[in-house]
């Protein structure tokens, strides 16, 4: 168990293990033994706490194999597209194309780099995404896969890619069974099989109107199964010393469609008392 817990807790990198950043800039310890991990497992669900810098993690690995991962397809909500963009820009240390997808009547480059675009246009574009293969992909807030049934999550499990990470503080929002698709995606072998899933983890059973998924069990073990397969997660505790006081960021909303990302947010599962009223200050 000991075993397990250290391999996906990544906290340093080994002494000598070089990655490349801006000048001005530095990873943190963690964040350079989570870009080891990235750099270690093609298919990884990075699920540290929001705040730890998931973002510069990824900018982080794009700088430490830019070879491997010539073309990149990143995944988010409406409201965070142009702050990955900036992040990108601002941490990578060779610059690159970036092309952010602002709706579905935007091509993507026939020749592309860095595409970054939203879950919601995902249908419209999904004949160019899934023509090629991608070296690789990321799905920011990745609990929005949660729903197997979805149209943004069956367009966005179709992308083929050499690598797949997805990002997400709140691996499991409500029930083990909304992780699954996610899980299937990133490491079929062992979570690819819905129903086993279902019935391990989910408690599933048949009832006289159909199956239940809404349940849990075996809780330990899955915990167990991921932190030795695919899971990277660090809590805020393991790391405080690394972390400066505060850190604030500042994302950026497109001036012209700002109310459709005030819209989405309020919509999201994540929203609590202290976002609800940041996000009525900027209606208002």
């Amino acid at each position: 168990t000991a075993e397990i817990a250290a391999s996906s807790q990544a906290i340093d990198a080994p002494e000598g293990y070089d990655i490349p950043a801006p000048e001005g800039l530095s990873y943190l310890p963690y964040q350079c033994g989570g870009i080891k991990a990235l750099e270690e497992r093609p298919n990884a669900l990075l699920s540290d706490p929001m705040g730890l810098g998931k973002t510069i993690m990824v900018a982080g690995l794009l700088n430490k194999i830019p070879a491997e991962l010539r073309t990149v397809l990143v995944v988010v909500p409406s409201s965070l597209k142009l702050n990955w963009a900036r992040e990108l820009s601002k941490w990578l240390v060779v610059p690159r194309r970036i092309a952010v997808i602002n709706g579905g009547k935007e091509l993507i480059p026939a020749d592309p780099d860095i595409v970054v675009i939203n879950y919601d246009v995902l249908a419209k574009h999904s004949k160019q995404l899934t023509s090629r293969v991608w070296d690789c992909v990321v799905y920011d807030e990745s609990h929005y896969l949660k729903n197997p049934k979805s149209m943004r999550s069956i367009h966005a499990l179709k992308i083929r890619a050499r690598r797949r990470y997805a990002l997400t503080g709140t691996p499991v929002p409500n029930r083990p069974i909304e992780l699954q698709p996610i899980l299937g995606y990133l490491d079929p072998d062992n979570f690819g099989n819905f129903f086993a899933f279902a019935k391990r983890y989910a408690a599933a059973y048949k009832s006289r109107w159909g199956w239940d998924f809404s349940g849990s069990s075996n809780l330990d073990e899955l915990r167990k199964r991921l932190r030795s397969t695919i899971m990277i997660r660090r809590e805020k505790s393991e790391v405080l010393t690394d972390l400066p006081a505060k850190r604030r960021q500042v994302i950026v909303l497109p001036a012209d469609k700002f109310s459709d990302v005030l819209r989405a947010e309020r919509s999201a599962d994540r929203v609590d008392e202290a976002l609800s009223e940041a996000l009525t200050m900027i209606e208002s």
